[in-house]
């Protein structure tokens, strides 16, 4: 009688929580409540659909969640009933023999791991090596880290395992090895990549585990002896394995050195700083009402400031490659799966050629590493940092652990991340001091997501801190409190590079170095906050919160100071005007024209030379499959063109459409569409129809761009020994 009492009270409990007082809940915060934070979280400010979808969804849940407590409750009284035989069967399948202890769990748990971390890492490296695909490339020292990583989640788990089924009293060995073989199994051929089901993975590795564990129990006790002998030589090889690594780093970035021209003594130094994912927009030296940028306006104030710099790609590595070589993205070998090729020169090639120290620091681990192409030219490319967070995530169950773990300790981000402050440390510590002048490139990765804000800057601009992990991603559909909340985080990641670059600055005026130095900032793209129908991100539409970019020369003596130029300019040109400005009889050997015929003429709003094709500046997007099916790029390949006050864009599918950025910043107003629409579209078409008739006339490859280039070298060197 009381189990029957106690069972109806339970029930009656249970679905009044669930099927009257949580709508309720739900129908007060939808109004404006906050009776429970994580409801409030879920739905306050997301007027997307009637408080009942809400309460629909709650009692769909609610039903969920009744039929799993009845199935556990089934499920826990047959237990009960045959706990007996379950207890027998436990026993015989946990301490049958051979039998091992807990030093030898632990011995098989480094040993499986570090197997296990040394497959996976030697399958990223094969893939990289076929496909070239920058996002696949682990670091060179991912070779000893990985197997490092997979031993200690090995240890780990033996020793969870361990407590677990009481290892002390000795533990079948068919247990550990099913369970460690299993895991390893399915990480291994889960890191290949094959397009296998993940639950046919499951079920392989399961197969191949239990398989494994019969052969276990002939040899049980000799295997284990095999994993203890062999540990030490296990780590005695990685321990090589490091040193070989980094004393290779060290030796080519020695033999670089020294292999580098002869220098000119009072030659500048060139410092080239990209704001990886910084919009003009949302910067105070454009206007913008937060204060987000007060030391870059410092900076500014001794220099030139172009406010209408157009990036030649939204997303990463076309940009920087164009940045690089003065090439537009098109007819450059980038996309999200191929790295840059060495057809066209580089910028630091260049400044190598003529006895630049050149040093390469990035932030960006996927799209700026070495494996991205972007190191080529320099001597010294410093990319994945030597941390523990980089160690620990050097292993796929660490990784996933971490990912587990570590938010609901209140950490975000991932384990890997590398801030402002850690480039600016590389690159201080690098600077040459034998008089050499150098070419550094140096890449902010903070106003990237997932944005990882240090205090004070997580409450610069909203108190408390903002909370962007809790929202639903980067899809469309969020509320304007949500966008906002992105947009704080944002400006507030913005801000922190902004103080990075005023201390960086100010170090090297401390040094004696700034005032023979040209520092260029710029950015390499924007990003989306829900502009143009909710677009969120980047890599996904050629609009100006993706194109519109800042773009700061300063070297006073050489550079006005204070100069605003309002002619728009593209990026593409920066690397022909960093040499321009270093070496003004020269000329360039590399494509573009240098942008310093607009602080050189008394008006700042110049037309481009005669016969210039960057008289419209073109920016351009592959498609990819990655965005949001809404998003632009995902009707196909787009072309984007600037000229005068106006922005044209051709989509994938053919469609146009023109702004008057100028009079409608916000690109409201499509144009393509007006009375007078031919008129003002042809231009732009016929532009289009030159670019593409000119990339059929070009041979394709490295003869494309040998001719000029290398002629323009000489030049170059010898003007720049005068």
């Amino acid at each position: 009688k009381r189990l029957l009492v106690g069972g109806a009270v339970a029930i009656a409990l249970w679905s009044t929580a669930l099927f009257v007082i949580l709508p309720a809940l739900i129908r007060e915060v939808y109004a404006g409540g906050d009776k429970l934070p994580w409801i409030s979280g879920t739905i306050s400010g997301q007027a997307q659909h009637p408080v009942e979808y809400y309460q629909a969804l709650a009692r769909r849940a609610a039903l969920l969640a009744s039929a799993g407590l009845l199935l556990l409750a089934g499920a826990g009284t047959a237990a009960w009933w045959q706990r007996t035989r379950i207890a027998s069967i436990w026993h015989a399948i946990v301490r049958s023999e051979p039998v091992v202890g807990a030093h030898g769990l632990l011995a098989l748990g480094a040993w499986f791991g570090y197997l296990d971390g040394l497959a996976e890492v030697t399958s990223l490296l094969a893939r990289f090596a076929i496909l070239r695909d920058p996002r696949e490339a682990p670091s060179w020292h991912a070779l000893w880290m990985g197997p490092v990583s997979g031993a200690l989640t090995g240890v780990l788990a033996a020793a969870v395992l361990a407590v677990l089924l009481r290892a002390w009293r000795g533990v079948s060995i068919t247990v550990p090895v099913v369970i460690f073989v299993g895991f390893a199994a399915f990480s291994v051929v889960a890191g290949l990549r094959l397009g296998i089901h993940p639950w046919a993975l499951v079920i392989f590795s399961l197969g191949l585990a239990v398989q494994l564990g019969r052969l276990s129990k002939r040899r049980g006790t000799s295997f284990v002896h095999l994993c203890v002998r062999s540990l030490p030589w296990m780590g005695g090889a990685t321990v090589v394995a490091a040193l070989a690594i980094g004393g290779a780093n060290v030796a080519r970035e020695r033999f670089a050195r020294r292999t580098t021209a002869p220098f000119n003594p009072g030659a500048p130094n060139v410092l080239l700083l990209i704001l990886d994912t910084v919009r003009a927009e949302d910067m105070g030296l454009y206007g913008y009402a937060l204060a987000t940028t007060p030391e870059i306006e410092r900076m500014a104030a001794t220099g030139v400031t172009f406010e209408h710099a157009i990036a030649t790609a939204p997303w990463t590595l076309p940009s920087h490659a164009s940045l690089f070589t003065g090439v537009a993205p098109d007819r450059l070998s980038t996309d999200f799966d191929a790295p840059l090729d060495d057809a066209a020169p580089t910028l630091a090639e260049v400044l190598r050629g003529h006895g630049y120290a050149t040093g390469g620091f990035v932030a960006n681990l996927v799209f700026a590493t070495r494996a991205s192409g972007l190191d080529r030219g320099f001597a010294t490319y410093r990319d994945h940092p030597l941390t523990l967070g980089h160690l620990a995530s050097s292993s796929r169950w660490m990784r996933w652990a971490a990912g587990a773990l570590l938010p609901a300790l209140g950490v975000h981000g991932g384990l890997v991340h590398k801030s402002a402050a850690e480039v600016n440390r590389e690159f201080l510590h690098w600077i040459p001091t034998d008089g050499r002048p150098f070419f550094a490139f140096l890449n902010y990765f903070d106003a990237h997501t997932p944005y990882k804000l240090e205090p004070p800057f997580d409450r610069k601009f909203r108190n408390p801190p903002p909370r962007f992990w809790r929202l639903e991603g980067w899809g469309r559909g969020h509320s304007n409190d949500e966008l906002q909340e992105f947009r704080d985080a944002y400006d507030s990641a913005i801000a922190y590079s902004d103080a990075q670059v005023g201390a960086l600055l100010r170090a090297l005026e401390a040094r004696g170095v700034l005032h023979n130095t040209l520092v260029v900032l710029v950015s390499d793209h924007g990003e989306h906050f829900g502009e143009h129908g909710g677009i969120m991100s980047h890599a996904n539409s050629l609009y100006l919160p993706l194109l519109h970019v800042p773009l700061v020369m300063s070297w006073p003596e050489h550079v006005p100071s204070g100069r605003r130029v309002s002619s728009p300019v593209s990026t593409q040109d920066v690397a022909a005007t960093i040499l321009d400005v270093i070496a003004p009889a020269a000329g360039t050997p590399l494509p573009g024209h240098s942008l310093a015929r607009h602080w050189a003429a008394a008006d700042s709003a110049v037309p481009s030379p005669a016969g210039d094709t960057a008289a419209m500046l073109y920016s351009a997007l592959g498609y990819n499959d990655f965005a949001d099916r809404r998003d632009p790029v995902r009707r196909g390949p787009m072309q984007s063109l600037v000229q005068g006050g106006l922005h044209y864009i051709r989509n994938g599918d053919g469609v146009e459409e023109v702004y008057d950025y100028l009079v409608d910043p916000a690109e409201r107003a499509d144009l393509a569409h007006g009375a007078d629409s031919v008129t003002l579209l042809m231009p732009f078409r016929q532009a289009l129809a030159r670019r593409a008739a000119t990339a059929m006339a070009v041979p394709l490859g490295p003869a494309k761009f040998s001719a000029t280039p290398r002629a323009g070298e000489a030049k170059w060197s010898a003007a720049h020994r005068q």
